[in-house]
């Protein structure tokens, strides 16, 4: 989906508000005839601004929203990528839990008449209420060969490279924890869709599926597997 770049954006001041508003109303006309867009993301991650700045960030959460439906009326919009929702066409949440049971246990909570299914800041959020529920960011599973066949321990400080949890010691871990992390997802009948985090390794964060020049990390057919298993909504009435 199309995603504004908001990081540092404070929502007390509202000349940044309207800065915001009038650069991501721009995006929107530039590529709202581009056939790979297939939903609106003008925040991403608003815990901050949601707790220091309450009033100001569901104001302008709700007006950004409205913007984006009066611009594009044929996509729905994902008001604020994985947290904290105002106005939602579709619910988001971010999970970098590595142990598959914590994470898979979370979400057997997550049902269209249930609005205490799983979410994010739940005091600052609107409660779920039925939209397509998509996990957007889970997984950064580190790995780096290197460094792991130095490794001691899952607890040695990981230096010059990072990832989610504790490092996993063998590549059958990461594996493990790949394919667990999407079957839990994939076993939920009422989770819509999910994004793995992330595709290639970016500079210190050493937890994608890819090194960073793109070349092949992993065995991409039994991560192909993985990822394109038949999820459980597909059978859902």
């Amino acid at each position: 989906w199309g995603e504004f770049y908001d990081w540092g954006l404070d929502m007390g001041q509202p000349q940044a508000n309207h800065n915001q508003q009038r650069e991501w109303a721009e995006i929107v006309m530039r590529d709202r005839n581009h056939p790979s867009i297939v939903a609106w993301t003008p925040f991403n991650e608003t815990a901050g601004n949601a707790r220091e700045h309450f009033e100001a960030h569901r104001r302008t959460v709700e007006e950004t929203y409205a913007l984006t439906k009066r611009l594009d009326p044929t996509r729905p919009v994902n008001d604020a990528s994985g947290y904290v929702h105002v106005k939602t066409d579709i619910y988001t949440v971010h999970d970098y839990q590595q142990d598959v049971n914590e994470f898979a246990e979370k979400y057997t909570s997550v049902a269209p008449d249930n609005p205490d299914s799983h979410r994010q800041h739940e005091a600052l959020s609107v409660p779920y209420a039925g939209q397509p529920y998509v996990v957007d960011e889970y997984g950064g599973t580190w790995w780096n060969e290197d460094e792991a066949e130095k490794a001691k321990s899952q607890d040695e400080e990981r230096k010059g490279s990072w990832g989610y949890g504790k490092r996993p010691l063998d590549i059958e871990d990461v594996y493990d924890r790949i394919e667990g992390l999407t079957k839990a997802l994939t076993d939920r009948p009422n989770i819509a869709g999910y994004t793995y985090t992330q595709l290639t390794d970016v500079e210190q964060e050493q937890n994608g599926i890819y090194h960073y020049d793109r070349s092949p990390k992993f065995d991409a057919d039994r991560l192909k597997i993985a990822f394109s298993a038949p999820a459980a909504i597909e059978d859902s009435p």
